[in-house]
């Protein structure tokens, strides 16, 4: 996603439910949010203390299913938990999958390979007219290897095309 496209589309990764200050009368946004009254006459370290020992009996009282889990993500679309994509990989994925298999599908083997070379030397800004490592040819046998390595790239990045329909990016690939 470039810089363009995260200022139009970052929202939809953005938490729902956030630690705030709420307006009198205003309703929780969070089903499960803990309202708590908070006098600003005592001293804020006072205060810490206190709401931190309400916190934890409320988290406490919350029936979890693992002890690992401290936050349950509320944002429409999120990234996967655990692990960081790799986003130069993912890129020269859908950039195999988007500009070159599905413009065009007929192609196979090495015709796509050849294809998938030519998209790449031909592009204009020379920071990006490079053939990825796990396509290039070299000696006897990899041309075998690289379309190999194609072929899973195109199968990756169709599961990841599903994986962000169902709401999860990158997911499991």
């Amino acid at each position: 996603m470039g810089a363009g496209q995260w200022k139009s589309h970052g929202h939809l990764f953005e938490e729902k439910y956030t630690v705030r200050t709420m307006a009198s009368g205003e309703l929780p946004r969070d089903p499960e949010a803990l309202i708590l009254e908070i006098p600003l006459t005592l001293s804020p370290t006072d205060l810490l203390e206190r709401v931190k020992v309400l916190i934890q009996k409320a988290s406490d009282a919350k029936d979890r299913s693992s002890s690992k889990i401290k936050k349950a993500p509320s944002a429409n679309y999120r990234l996967s938990s655990g692990a960081e994509p790799k986003l130069d990989a993912l890129r020269e994925m859908l950039t195999c999958y988007r500009d070159v298999y599905l413009k065009n599908p007929k192609l196979r083997g090495e015709t796509l390979l050849d294809a998938t070379h030519k998209y790449y030397l031909g592009r204009k800004n020379k920071k990006w007219a490079k053939i990825p490592m796990a396509l290039l040819l070299g000696d006897y046998g990899e041309k075998t290897k690289s379309m190999r390595n194609l072929r899973r790239y195109i199968q990756k990045a169709e599961q990841i095309t599903l994986n962000v329909a169902k709401g999860e990016f990158p997911g499991e690939y």
